[in-house]
């Protein structure tokens, strides 16, 4: 396992909104505007090279899926990973323009 420090515009968040604990979101904003961030436990993600393989377009649900990610990727080259938890922390990082 490796340690990164990833600019929002690398990680694909897959349920970010709506908040679902606007309090935590509140706690973990002012964490990162008061330049706390790197106290903040890390962020599981996973490199895109091992999600979209996963992905198959046997069903009609497959093949949305894949087509709608293709697109979004192809629209946003940076975006390399994949969170798997962590969306409060990424959403507070976001919006106060820190590294993740």
């Amino acid at each position: 396992m490796q340690t990164k420090r990833l600019k929002p515009d690398q990680i694909v968040t897959l349920n970010d909104f709506p908040v679902y604990n606007k309090q935590i979101l509140r706690i973990y904003f002012k964490i990162f505007k008061q330049g706390y961030g790197k106290l903040i436990p890390p962020c599981p993600v996973i490199h895109k090279s091992l999600v979209v393989p996963l992905i198959t377009d046997k069903t009609s649900r497959g093949k949305k899926l894949k087509d709608l990610l293709s697109k979004y990727l192809e629209k946003n080259p940076r975006a390399e990973y994949f969170m798997i938890d962590g969306t409060h922390k990424t959403s507070a990082a976001t919006l106060t323009h820190k590294q993740i």
